[in-house]
């Protein structure tokens, strides 16, 4: 969400939050990060498990408002809109890191000084990733390899409207109905295809200590968080 934000607002674009926006993450600087995993590296013990905390709980409409002030942004209805909600979107994270902390890690840096380097490290490597244009969008569709941007579709500017002067309601609608519907469909019907191919049941293999499924495994931004 943090380098979506700041790569928006660096094009002079608004913040499209998801839903109302009071959906909350505890963040963390990678450096700090980084210290812990050394932490348990030299200190931990085999076989137990660790969890890398932080006691930075930020909303995303917080985070938003942060990165308006830091850009110098003062017109918050503006800036900062609001789009349909993500299906299964958890409405906080947060961990017990009280075992790591009796190895002696704490977590040192601040978010709000954390989040201003994150800014500066953007504002000096704008190019590092690429063309991301196609992710830049409230729900970005990935068709394969690469991101599905539905021909005829304008970018939503400051103010909630877009290029072509309707609104940012519409642009959400059109780039459900067109992309996100197509890409279902297409995905459905190569589901259904794979399973009337199978000719007889199989057995799924996991290696020694894996899982099947996982757990759930948090991003790393240049402040990492949910």
């Amino acid at each position: 969400m943090i380098p979506k934000f700041i790569s928006l607002l660096r094009r002079g674009r608004p913040l499209l939050l998801h839903g109302d926006g009071q959906h909350s993450r505890r963040y963390l600087y990678a450096g700090d990060a980084a210290e812990a995993f050394d932490t348990i590296l030299h200190k931990g013990e085999i076989g137990q498990t660790y969890n890398v905390d932080s006691q930075d709980e930020v909303s995303n409409l917080q985070l938003a408002q942060k990165l308006l002030n830091l850009f110098d942004l003062t017109d918050s209805a503006a800036w900062i809109l609001h789009t349909r909600d993500r299906k299964f979107n958890d409405r906080r994270y947060a961990v017990d890191g009280s075992k790591l902390h009796s190895l002696g890690w704490k977590h040192r840096t601040s978010f709000d000084a954390a989040l201003r380097m994150t800014v500066d490290w953007y504002g000096k490597f704008a190019g590092w990733f690429g063309d991301i244009e196609g992710v830049l969008t409230a729900h970005p569709v990935v068709k394969g390899d690469h991101v599905v941007q539905p021909a005829g579709i304008s970018v939503p500017q400051a103010g909630g409207q877009d290029t072509e002067g309707s609104t940012l309601d519409g642009f959400v609608r059109e780039t459900q109905a067109g992309a996100l519907d197509a890409f279902v469909r297409e995905t459905q019907s190569a589901r259904d295809a794979e399973q009337k191919s199978k000719t007889m049941p199989t057995a799924s293999v996991t290696s020694n200590g894996g899982s099947q499924n996982g757990g759930k495994k948090r991003k790393a931004d240049r402040i990492s968080d949910e």
